[in-house]
């Protein structure tokens, strides 16, 4: 299921690079987030 998901998502995605840009610079803001907590 979960699977399905992914690759449906990334196919919808490659039609639009302008928001697989914005989805991929919100999960590194949350990234880099989540890695300043467990360093401080």
């Amino acid at each position: 299921m979960a699977s399905k998901i992914g690759i449906s998502t990334s196919v919808n995605l490659s039609h639009r690079p302008d928001i697989n840009e914005i989805i991929v610079k919100k999960l590194r803001l949350e990234l880099n987030e989540l890695l300043e907590k467990l360093n401080n």
